[in-house]
């Protein structure tokens, strides 16, 4: 639906005015976390001027996501967060996960998720049971079973297999449990990443995230973010992608490109020109209408009226401009300011500062 409303030019503000829909309702409908009424889908599909086949297609998804999932009746007992995730895990054909700090739900066994249970047992509702929420925990791992079984993927930190999870006896037999899953299930692949791994571009996974396709109504991708309190998804494609994409090499030298489009155009600059454009961002002055240049004179930023924002090597201008719209550069922004992108230049950039 979220892909359905973009392609229409539509906000949510927007289509919740024109149709008389509550904002509440079309949000509930684009993250999956309620039922809503198929009447109300139908609605909105209509107005977005959805083609019949696309429409179809929603409709039948709409129709059975109306009957209640196994996951609801385990709602208060096995906690809100890993009921919604059920949900999402249900209707999907591959999931790719990271884990920094547990072993992953899909494939914690009863002992071990008995433990984690007892301890995460503070931030669970008043009616949580742990022997139900182990129940409905089993039942989730069966979507890794079968002829149908969902394609799984998780990359483990290794530092997860050292860390005192459950006790040494729970967390020997764990292990064990993770060693005969990558065996004996042909859907599950489990990578570890190496505390000493050197990582292409310096990139660091801060939390633990999940990434659900689904081929109905059409390919589609879902993200969540852990963020301890909730589970944050995204759905707009933009966000998704993260599409400015930086690497930096051995030499301080680095790579921008297009992720969507990772076959196109590379753009490389120094470390120091590109910590000069970071410092751009980080100090507010990357907001546009204002185009600039890097002190060094290298990196060329221009916003253009259509909302659209172009990069490219003022030295080389025949080698073309990447271009990015405000949601592709919203999310770099964001990562500047996290501090994603930092990497010490050689000297300080100069002309730029809060």
């Amino acid at each position: 639906m979220v892909d359905a409303r973009n392609q229409a030019g539509y906000t949510a503000d927007r289509l919740a005015n024109e149709t008389g829909t509550q904002r509440q309702k079309i949000s509930h409908i684009e993250t999956a976390r309620k039922r809503v009424s198929v009447d109300v889908i139908q609605l909105i599909t209509r107005h977005l001027g959805v083609n019949p086949t696309r429409a179809a297609k929603i409709m039948n998804l709409a129709k059975g996501s109306a009957q209640a999932g196994w996951w609801e009746r385990f709602d208060d007992e096995m906690g809100p967060r890993q009921a919604h995730i059920a949900g999402l895990e249900a209707g999907a054909v591959r999931i790719v996960q990271h884990q920094p700090a547990l072993v992953p739900g899909l494939l914690q066994m009863p002992e071990f998720a008995r433990v984690r249970a007892e301890a995460d047992r503070p931030g669970t509702p008043r009616r949580f049971s742990a022997a139900r929420m182990v129940e409905a925990r089993t039942q989730r791992q069966a979507i890794l079973l079968g002829a149908d079984a969902v394609t799984y993927e998780v990359i483990i930190d290794e530092a997860v297999l050292h860390r005192h999870l459950a006790p040494p006896q729970v967390m020997q037999a764990q292990l064990t449990h993770l060693i005969g899953v990558t065996i004996n299930m042909p859907a599950v692949t489990v990578r570890i990443l190496p505390l000493n791994a050197r990582v292409q571009g310096y990139a660091q996974a801060r939390t633990e995230f999940s990434v659900y396709t689904y081929q109905e109504p059409e390919a589609l991708e879902l993200v969540t973010v852990d963020t301890n309190v909730e589970d944050l998804m995204i759905a707009e494609p933009a966000t998704v992608a993260g599409c400015v994409e930086v690497k930096f090499d051995e030499t301080g030298q680095v790579s921008v490109r297009d992720s969507k489009n990772p076959d196109a155009l590379t753009l490389r600059f120094t470390g120091d020109d590109f910590q000069e454009l970071v410092c751009h961002v980080r100090y507010g002055h990357f907001g546009g209408p204002v185009s600039f240049t890097d002190h060094h004179g290298r990196i060329e930023v221009r916003f253009k009226g259509d909302g659209l924002i172009t990069i490219a090597d003022a030295e080389q201008p025949g080698l073309g401009v990447l271009t990015y719209n405000e949601h592709e550069i919203g999310a770099f922004v964001a990562g500047v300011k996290a501090g994603e992108f930092d990497h010490q230049p050689s000297e300080s950039p100069k002309g730029v500062g809060p």
